[in-house]
């Protein structure tokens, strides 16, 4: 009998033996024929999911690149420099302008820090009770307190003030109280508000005077805000009313008035002095002071209570400083300048300079300079040229095609990637809204694109 093949099984006739394995193997391969397609099909979509997301950082990393010079001070970048980084350092930004400039330091800004008298240990009750302000913060001392507790409780404030303690040995134990921040203004506010703890322990002395002068008068302490109560302000609950004599007047200061009824109360007095409230703006923060200002000069200020030395109105000298807090002291170009701070932000607009070093006696001199930075220009254009180009040759190598097998790359003839590219070369060199005369296009600043289709 003849025989015949049926898609691949073959019979060789009815008296031959059959290869049942033969024809099972090829049953199976038939049912896999389907899976195999599938499976090559979620390897393909693998791959070009994989290609689309690397093609993606690719057009990222230019609209990055692009993004770098769609501002006008990207054509403006500022290279600073000093002749003596030993004396100041300087940095420019975006938006600084080119200059020179003759830098002259005779002092450098620094934090204050104050000590007690020795004290019999760091551990032993203090037997001292009152309340006392540090930084417009209360701090209620009972009789077992330490210098160990109090300093505990100080640095818990978080108010700019670093409490430390030496212990020398019995009899020679001392707290220090050390500013956060450079300069006169922010020297640590101390007031005892009932008690003496602070006189106590020989942190403050003498009589009390302006802490912070303004001219003809006085100015308090730094306020998160107007609305609160003195006492929630400075955190003492307990506070009740207390009289002043502003010029001879009486004012009486409730421990529920907040900054704007103080002032209300003073101006009421006809004391010859005019109360108002001031807001004081660093950064992003705003803060508010009392300021209290003679019509005539300086008005005279009776402190009962200590409620002014509460509020930083008022404030008794330090028992031992040990370092003074004090401003930087320095000139351009001979204009004398200060600041609170080594690090000065605003002497030269869009530039930070940092002052290292200089005295009275030994002044720090620099020349400081600020000049155009073609360099940094150049840079930014040659990554604007890299990342498209970049982005050329990734879509050119997944978009081959073999000639001979006819398998082509995952973006070959992809209308995704081909719209992008078009869209993106196109719109190069098209004149940007608005825009007329040479520069109304990459064309006229010297763009091109070559025979391979890369920026040049």
């Amino acid at each position: 009998m003849s025989s015949g093949s049926v898609a691949g099984i073959t019979f060789g006739g009815l008296a031959s033996n059959i290869d049942t394995n033969g024809i099972i193997d090829k049953l199976i391969q038939l049912q896999k024929i389907p899976l195999t397609a599938l499976t090559q099909r979620q390897t393909d979509l693998q791959t070009k999911q994989s290609v689309y997301s690397q093609f993606g950082q690719r057009l990222s990393a230019f609209g990055a690149a692009a993004a770098a010079l769609d501002t006008s001070t990207a054509f403006h970048p500022i290279a600073a420099s000093s002749n003596d980084v030993s004396v100041a350092t300087i940095t420019g930004s975006a938006s600084a302008t080119a200059g020179s400039y003759a830098l002259s330091i005779t002092q450098l800004a620094q934090a204050e820090k104050i000590a007690s008298a020795a004290q019999q240990s760091t551990t032993s009750a203090l037997n001292l009770t009152g309340t006392f302000v540090v930084n417009g913060a209360s701090i209620n001392v009972v009789a077992t307190d330490t210098l160990t507790s109090i300093a505990q409780r100080i640095n818990g404030l978080n108010v700019g003030v670093t409490a430390s303690l030496v212990d020398g040995g019995a009899g020679s134990a001392f707290i220090t109280l050390g500013s956060n921040n450079t300069g006169v203004v922010n020297r640590t506010q101390l007031a005892d508000s009932s008690g003496t703890v602070l006189g106590s322990l020989g942190l403050t002395a003498g009589p009390a005077s302006s802490r912070e002068a303004i001219t003809n008068g006085f100015t308090s302490a730094n306020f998160k805000n107007n609305t609160d109560s003195i006492g929630t302000l400075l955190g003492n609950t307990n506070l009740g009313a207390s009289t002043i004599q502003i010029n001879g007047s009486n004012v009486t200061i409730n421990g529920t008035d907040n900054l704007q009824t103080i002032a209300n109360s003073i101006n009421a007095a006809g004391a010859g002095v005019t109360a108002t409230v001031r807001a004081v703006t660093s950064g992003t923060t705003t803060s508010y002071k009392l300021d209290i200002v003679g019509a005539a000069g300086t008005p005279t200020l009776v402190d009962n209570n200590n409620i002014l030395q509460s509020m930083g109105v008022l404030q008794q000298g330090y028992g031992t400083e040990l370092v003074a807090g004090q401003d930087a002291k320095y000139s351009l170009d001979t204009l004398n300048l200060t600041s609170s701070s080594n690090t000065i932000t605003t002497a030269i607009p869009g530039a930070t300079l940092t002052l290292l070093k200089g005295t009275v006696a030994a002044p720090g001199t620099a020349s400081l300079s600020m000049v155009q930075d073609n360099t940094a220009i150049k840079s930014k254009i040659g990554d604007f040229v890299t990342a498209y180009n970049n982005t050329v040759d990734y879509v050119a190598s997944q978009s081959t095609l073999n000639q001979s097998t006819f398998e082509s790359g995952p973006l070959f003839g992809d209308p995704i990637a081909n719209q992008a590219m078009t869209s993106i070369s196109s719109s190069l060199f098209n004149n940007v809204p608005g825009m007329t005369g040479q520069f109304a296009n990459l064309t006229g600043a010297g763009f091109t694109l070559d025979r391979s289709g890369h920026l040049v």
